[in-house]
């Protein structure tokens, strides 16, 4: 049995990605034990709590499928997806709203989507925290679905992720792991930067791995652990990315 790690799917209109995803969740069915999606799910979600939108019924029905097949499914939000609601309940799905350390057999893993402790700049942190405040999620379920959806949209349309070459900022590795492995994690893995990354450090003289999970729009990455241990993938090719040391 394999536990699988995926975030940034982004799920939205284009039919040749949204048949990537859906087929992924019915490869993987045959040995899940558990899948961990890790923020930025939906390209936007405002967990309503009477209205859902017909662009996510296919990845709902994906997700219920998996739970009915007895995996252990749990959603983290993210900056695109904040205020996921109760719905999730319905399909069996744990909701978790920041990050969590996760035990993985002999391993501790934090896993957080990563836009609340953003390293790129201040109005990165200060708007993930703004999109992710109740205030903020009670106010928008005000907004009739179908302006919010636009408005949301347009958003996203005029603030694309940069190229996954770009390397990702050292402070991660400097700060962030540093910190989760001084608290007991031997392993960090985070969403949000659309990268695929695989790192082993020593930090204080303890081992420690970092993985970036990379996305679904142009990486169609994911990290899966199972008896030969945690590694990072890319979709429809059978050998793991090369550990960066």
């Amino acid at each position: 049995m394999a536990t699988y790690f995926l975030s940034d799917l982004h799920f939205n209109g284009d039919e040749a990605r949204r048949a990537r995803i859906l087929r992924f969740f019915k490869e993987i069915v045959v040995d899940a034990e558990a899948v961990y999606l890790v923020g930025d799910v939906f390209d936007f979600w405002m967990g309503y709590p009477s209205t859902l939108y017909q662009q996510h019924f296919a990845l709902l029905r994906a997700l219920a499928e998996l739970s009915e097949a007895g995996v252990e499914l749990w959603i983290f939000s993210g900056n695109h997806d904040p205020h996921l609601g109760g719905f999730f309940g319905e399909i069996g799905a744990r909701v978790l709203t920041s990050g969590r350390m996760i035990p993985l057999g002999k391993r501790t893993a934090w896993v957080e989507h990563g836009d609340e402790d953003d390293p790129r700049g201040g109005l990165r942190r200060l708007a993930a925290r703004l999109v992710r405040h109740p205030l903020t999620g009670a106010l928008c379920r005000w907004v009739h679905p179908e302006l919010l959806w636009r408005v949301a949209h347009l958003y996203a349309d005029h603030s694309p992720p940069p190229p996954y070459e770009t390397p990702l900022d050292e402070a991660l590795i400097r700060d962030r792991l540093a910190s989760r492995c001084a608290a007991g994690a031997d392993v960090m893995i985070t969403g949000h930067f659309h990268r695929p990354l695989h790192l082993r450090r020593t930090l204080n003289q303890q081992p420690c791995e970092f993985i970036c999970l990379g996305d679904w729009l142009t990486c169609f990455t994911y990290a899966r652990l199972d008896a030969q241990g945690l590694r990072l993938y890319r979709h429809d090719q059978p050998d793991p990315l090369p550990i960066v040391t």
